[in-house]
């Protein structure tokens, strides 16, 4: 099947499944709120925050392995091969200055961005629970998350869309996809304790599931556009920036958020665990380690075994 149209399944997927992991939350946090709660348990161990704790530190294992053991080392081979030709007269490790500035340059966005939270809004933007009503700031914390998870989302989005190969391409919309719905689900639950109308929380959570289709629509223009030199250079740019994006994610999002309650430390630690073995076994299985010089390791395994 032609690159371009996979890309096309992929956008459409991935809007398709943030879309659906977005919305239901908000039927359920409904459906709970008609019915009452039974008990007057702790909600941070109900069966469902539990699942979700588990598959967001699954999530950031996966997200870890795809940096260091693929994205980072496709990047330093990108920046050898501009160096051997030439277009790199310099052994600065540029390609880890663009990953470094990649991560701070999504912690600056995100600072900006919520730079109007004031005191009394310490709670997470994922997953908190407010301690008592607050319509204005939640409807200006609901604005600050959309906006915020939509910036990581474009940056991820990207890293899929310049992929030249299928199965690299492929191997990265696993790994996102597999972040996005559960942020994507996360996102309903926040948007559903706020006292937006249903019609603004659709709105929301309609704009969330566009950015990472966005994203891969960017970083198709970007490689449909150009070639040759200003190719390999854009691709080596663009690497950089996502693979900084997933480093930011993964160490200033996922691991401190869920390991900042000392609760389920096993069972988090088991998750992470798992998503990090898993694709760390997949790719031993690459033919592309086995012959370095077809190109750097990707996730053709991680694609093309499931």
């Amino acid at each position: 099947m032609d690159l371009l149209v996979i890309k096309g399944i992929m956008i459409g997927t991935m809007f398709l499944l943030a879309l659906i992991f977005g919305l239901i939350p908000l039927k359920l946090m409904r459906r709970i709120a008609t019915r009452g709660s039974p008990t007057q348990g702790d909600p941070a161990e109900s069966p469902l925050a539990i699942f979700l704790c588990m598959a967001n530190c699954f999530s950031g294992g996966v997200f870890l392995t795809v940096c260091l053991l693929d994205l980072i080392p496709k990047v330093n081979s990108e920046e050898d091969s501009l160096r051997a030709t030439g277009l790199l007269p310099t052994l600065y490790p540029l390609g880890m200055f663009i990953i470094a500035f990649g991560a701070i340059l999504l912690l600056i966005l995100e600072q900006i961005v919520t730079r109007h939270q004031r005191e009394g809004e310490e709670e997470p933007l994922i997953q908190g629970e407010p301690s008592r009503p607050q319509p204005h700031h939640s409807g200006l914390r609901a604005v600050i998350l959309v906006l915020t998870l939509s910036l990581h989302s474009i940056f991820e989005g990207i890293a899929v869309g310049i992929q030249l190969k299928e199965n690299d391409a492929l191997g990265l919309f696993i790994a996102v996809i597999l972040h996005k719905s559960i942020i994507a689900f996360s996102l309903g639950l926040s948007l559903a304790k706020t006292r937006l109308r249903f019609s603004a929380m659709l709105w929301a959570i309609a704009l969330f599931s566009l950015m990472s289709p966005l994203g891969i629509g960017i970083g198709m223009s970007v490689v449909g556009s150009e070639s040759g030199t200003a190719l390999s250079i854009s691709s080596y740019v663009l690497q950089g920036l996502a693979c900084g994006s997933f480093l930011y994610v993964t160490f200033f999002e996922v691991l401190p958020e869920e390991f900042r309650e000392r609760r389920h430390e096993f069972l988090k630690l088991s998750s992470l665990l798992a998503g990090f073995g898993v694709v760390s076994f997949l790719l031993m299985l690459d033919p592309d380690f086995k012959q370095p010089e077809d190109g750097p390791g990707s996730l053709t395994s991680f694609a093309s075994l499931l």
